[in-house]
């Protein structure tokens, strides 16, 4: 019975999420397969249900398997009956048309080797990680047993090193699990970790082959596929590798944060070369989802609207209605948890730390921060495989198109991003060694998956269509 209702919950993740992507692109102008929308929807379905949670513990309407699920399933009812009704048109394509050679499904089996692995691992062990159990999961417990986001909870002094702060997709998430099964399992909630590696996944190979054909996004999935940081967060290791102290991260919202800014950048990108509406209306929404997941995602969130809105306002009539609906979008998934949790009193623990003084006292720290960020993401490969040198690498072969508006975005989106953290390590009221050590191989997750993005796009360009084989 846990194993079905599980699969409800997910399910209930996935009906949601296809609801907004249907919405979004009611005309079908997307040209998404059946797997790559099933894992587009799985991931919008993480925001929109534990939204729709939070939003009922304001209402003050408790949790329910039936009272969460039934109005997704009589939206997708409705629009499933519609899309029956009116075909979507296929949006057009420049993708290859001949089969698959040796060489592609070699590369099909590594990705779908390591999807696998990671599921399987991820749910024969126990839960496992420090910050997992005690920020993540805790939280998720709490909602579940409370049935509501309770205040007692957010505001009792005993649970403060939980990060009562911090936003709520992911212990909302695990909470719906929970309340589907009916009781806590640990293991039925770290589905959603695997399943979230299978999106990122997804939405990779799908922007790559329509960037580039299906070889060259064969290859670039297989590298991320194999990226070990990913894979930590996604199944787990047996062992510990590199600097890590264990081998298992799975529970923590980093994994995530990853897959929302790699989305956000996919689409907006896609949308800057096709001009379909709904390429950038989901990037917005991922970036939102991203905000909705830590607070390092509101950062991304401004910096990525700011790009968008740059792009838009170049074009000549219709950029004002974009941006609207971007920025409401933002707002939904924003507003409430900010107004929350500033009504509770509930503060990040930089919030006293943000004047000029405690940044120019500290400010001896940059050089270090730097040196240790560079180190790590070029000297532990063991960890990042040779992502950071192939981004690094591509960045100098295709300078000449760093000044094309799109990548131009793109890669200050990924550089002010890594300038945030920087300034996050200065104004730490925390032992900056310590912090380091226990967070720098995360923070740097979170643009890992986006860093090879902006790479297959250096490399499409300097080599062009001849560079394919």
């Amino acid at each position: 019975m846990t194993v079905f209702m599980a699969i409800s919950a997910i399910t209930a993740f996935l009906l949601s999420g296809y609801v907004l992507l249907r919405i979004i692109d009611l005309k079908g102008e997307l040209g998404l397969n059946t797997g790559v929308r099933a894992a587009i929807s799985f991931s919008l379905g993480l925001g929109a249900i534990s939204l729709q949670m939070f939003l009922y513990s304001l209402a003050s309407i408790p949790f329910g398997f039936y009272s969460v699920s039934a109005p997704w399933v009589i939206i997708a009812g409705a629009l499933l009956l519609y899309s029956i009704r009116k075909r979507p048109q296929k949006a057009a394509s420049s993708i290859e048309k001949t089969g698959p050679g040796l060489f592609d499904v070699i590369l099909s089996v590594v990705i779908l080797s390591q999807a696998a692995y990671a599921l399987v691992y991820a749910l024969a062990l126990p839960l496992a990680g420090w910050d997992a159990w005690f920020i993540w999961f805790l939280k998720g417990r709490a909602f579940f047993v409370d049935r509501t986001v309770s205040n007692g909870f957010l505001t009792n002094g005993l649970y403060a090193y939980d990060h009562p702060e911090y936003p709520l997709l992911i212990p909302l998430s695990i909470a719906w699990v929970y309340t589907a099964i009916g009781h806590v399992s640990e293991t039925a909630a770290k589905a959603i970790f695997p399943l979230q590696f299978y999106s990122m996944l997804a939405v990779f190979y799908y922007f790559t082959k329509r960037l580039w054909g299906r070889r060259a996004g064969l290859v670039f999935t297989a590298l991320l596929s194999l990226t070990p940081i990913v894979l930590i967060h996604s199944g787990g290791f047996p062992v510990k590798i590199g600097v890590l102290y264990v081998g298992d991260f799975v529970g923590h919202a980093d994994l995530t944060i990853a897959v929302y800014f790699l989305s956000a950048c996919a689409f907006f990108y896609l949308y800057t070369q096709e001009g379909r509406t709904p390429q950038v209306i989901l990037s917005g929404l991922f970036l939102a989802l991203g905000a909705w997941t830590k607070n390092e995602g509101l950062a991304f969130a401004a910096l990525g609207f700011l790009g968008i809105l740059i792009y838009l306002m170049t074009e000549k009539k219709g950029w004002w209605l974009k941006a609207a609906i971007i920025a409401a979008v933002l707002m939904l998934f924003i507003a409430p948890w900010s107004v929350y949790k500033t009504g509770l009193g509930l503060k990040s623990e930089y919030t006293g730390n943000m004047g000029l003084s405690v940044f120019f006292g500290n400010i001896g720290r940059i050089k270090l921060v730097l040196t240790r960020m560079v180190e790590y993401m070029f000297g532990y490969i063991a960890l990042y495989n040779f992502t950071w040198w192939l981004y690094a690498a591509s960045f100098i072969f295709n300078l000449r198109g760093l000044a094309r508006k799109p990548l131009l975005i793109l890669n200050a989106m990924l550089l002010s991003q890594l300038a945030v953290y920087v300034l996050i390590y200065v104004i730490s009221p925390n032992d900056i060694n310590w912090l380091i050590q226990t967070s720098l191989d995360r923070v740097l997750l979170h643009l890992t998956p986006l860093s090879m993005l902006i790479a297959a796009v250096n490399l499409k360009e300097v080599l062009g269509e001849n560079g394919r084989q």
